[in-house]
């Protein structure tokens, strides 16, 4: 890939980058799945078997998956404030969840 400073503007750039993004869209997904991959294969392990476990209940029934607790909406993810009770979620739809995020 070239350097930023080679092109003459930022839009020059995002133009350039926008373009290689969609002649090697098949190749970047591959690239990410093996990175994303190997970055949880050596950082990811507590909070993903947190939520391979929660999802794993929600499946059985035996949890069933709340509304946002802020506005109602029926999209709502589980959000944990302690990975040491993995069960123990509030819900909140995406929008809530990425500013309980921010707010932490």
């Amino acid at each position: 890939m070239p350097n930023v400073e080679s092109f003459k503007s930022k839009e020059e750039y995002r133009k350039w980058y926008s373009n290689y993004r969609k002649k090697n869209n098949e190749k970047l997904k591959i690239y990410n799945r093996q990175y994303i991959k190997k970055w949880r294969s050596k950082n990811g392990t507590e909070k993903d078997k947190v939520r391979k476990l929660l999802y794993h209940e929600i499946a059985n029934n035996k949890i069933v998956r709340g509304l946002c607790e802020v506005c109602g909406n029926q999209n709502a993810e589980g959000h944990h404030f302690d990975y040491s009770k993995p069960l123990e979620v509030i819900w909140l739809c995406p929008v809530h969840h990425k500013d309980m995020h921010r707010k932490l």
